[in-house]
């Protein structure tokens, strides 16, 4: 059934119909000549009132001229191609005059690629839809995963759905989930003989682990220092010595004496935090094909410690992939901007994952990294997420940020984005186009963490037994 006609203006990137049917923003629309588009806006128009009269009539317009008769609706449509089982662009513009019709939305699901297989996973419906929408995994996160929303828009549960889909399907890729406030407990409970979990206290570095970067991050030590350690452990390494009391004994005797006392405090301070020990944990044997491992970093205060456990670990499973003794597995980084700041360079765990992202890949390390504040998240880091999810933001450097570090993501999908309720978002670099989802919701694994209300809060403090 036609839906209205295009009207003047039409180029190979956008037209405009007249309205002659039920039309909403977000529908799939299709000229006559087969021009396939999505409605990204809807304005309304008199037929006789020009823009100048109803701007000089104002607050009066409705008592001087009763225009509710003769309006026009008219839907701004962005092209998306030809689609006849192959896509095509579109060369040639559709013509002022063509009818419009509802596309089919089979069509449409092809074109989008988000129909089930072999390698799928269901994570909602198109958007204004009842319409599932299934996505292929390897495409999602083979060339890594960025998922970035606001604060309460829904990308704990967007990540909630994705893991619990691939933790269904069995004995595929191990999954990795450094949790920096410990918001995937639920996840323990539904699958407790997959998941293994670890804090904070539980990671401990083997002595062949040590480096002087990791005393340099987390007790600032100058260059001169750490070139001094740096001999040292190198010279300990290679006669097999590598041990923090045998680190210690040997800067004891570096006849520096303010070097020497330097190095040795933080040393000493270093050994009262019991991170280092002979072997390293937790071992890799847990990276088994269909077991998640979730590290729950919520305890973890200082910035600094954080780093060096996230580097760490990512350092860990990076060199094991790459070496072969463990599988392809994902790696999910929540509120990555703490571990990957824009603004600190030298944080060892910032240089680990912007290594990860660009080599991860070929060693089949896959990186799905989540934020609420893309604009404290480093962009070396954010360009190489090839793949988008983005949900509600409306922090104007966020959205500038965005912009600026993803080249699949449009101004029409970039004007969207504020306006975005709950769990929809905006997928961008999966496919040709832009990809409008309403994720499902994950209750079961998500609803330990739902945030307290103030007033829950207090009374939760007032009934505390101390």
């Amino acid at each position: 059934m036609d839906i209205g006609y295009v009207i003047s203006d039409s180029n190979t990137k956008d037209f405009s119909f007249v309205i002659e049917g039920e039309v909403k923003v977000g529908d799939y629309v299709e000229t006559e000549e087969g021009v396939l588009g999505r409605v990204g806006e809807i304005t309304i128009k008199s037929e006789h009132l020009s823009d100048e009269l109803a701007l000089s009539l104002g607050e009066e317009l409705f008592n001087h001229y009763p225009i509710k008769d003769g309006l026009v609706r008219i839907a701004q449509v962005d092209i998306i191609g030809r689609y006849d089982g192959e896509y095509e662009r579109t060369l040639v513009p559709p013509e002022p005059g063509s009818k419009v019709r509802k596309a089919s939305m089979e069509k449409i699901k092809e074109l989008l690629e988000v129909l089930p297989g072999e390698h799928t996973i269901h994570v909602g419906n198109l958007r204004g839809y009842k319409e599932d929408v299934y996505l292929n995994v390897e495409k999602l996160i083979g060339k890594h995963l960025s998922i970035l929303a606001m604060s309460g828009a829904g990308k704990s549960n967007f990540v909630s759905v994705m893991v619990d889909e691939l933790m269904q399907r069995g004995n595929e890729f191990p999954i990795v989930i450094l949790d920096i406030h410990g918001e995937y407990a639920g996840l323990e409970k539904k699958y407790p003989t997959r998941v293994i979990k670890y804090t904070d206290k539980d990671i401990k570095l083997s002595f062949d682990e040590i480096e002087s970067a990791i005393v340099r991050d987390l007790y600032n030590i100058t260059e001169q220092l750490e070139l001094y350690l740096d001999i040292v452990i190198e010279r300990l390494r290679e006669q097999g010595r590598l041990t923090l009391e045998n680190l210690m004994e040997e800067v004891s005797q570096i006849k520096k004496g303010q070097v020497a006392k330097g190095l040795l405090w933080r040393l000493r301070k270093l050994q009262r935090q019991g991170i280092f020990q002979e072997r390293a944990y937790p071992a890799l044997e847990d990276i088994q094909p269909g077991n998640l491992i979730l590290v729950d970093f919520s305890e973890v205060y200082n910035p600094r410690k954080l780093s060096i456990l996230g580097y760490v670990l990512l350092k860990r499973l990076f060199d094991a992939r790459r070496r072969g003794r463990i599988p392809p597995l994902i790696v999910v980084v929540e509120e990555a901007h703490n571990l990957a700041p824009e603004r600190t360079e030298a944080r060892l765990s910032r240089q680990m994952l912007e290594r990860i992202a660009r080599e991860g890949r070929k060693f089949g390390v896959f990186l799905v990294v989540v934020s609420q504040r893309p604009a404290y998240l480093s962009q070396t880091l954010l360009a190489q997420m090839n793949v988008q999810v983005t949900l509600r933001i409306t922090n104007p450097h966020d959205l500038q940020y965005i912009s600026q570090s993803s080249e699949h993501i449009s101004s029409t999908a970039l004007k969207e984005i504020p306006s975005l309720l709950p769990g929809e978002a905006i997928l961008t670099g999966y496919a040709r186009f832009p990809l409008y989802i309403k994720t499902k919701r994950r209750d079961r694994i998500i609803e330990e963490v739902k945030n307290k209300s103030p007033y829950e809060m207090l009374e939760e403090w007032q009934n505390l037994p101390y």
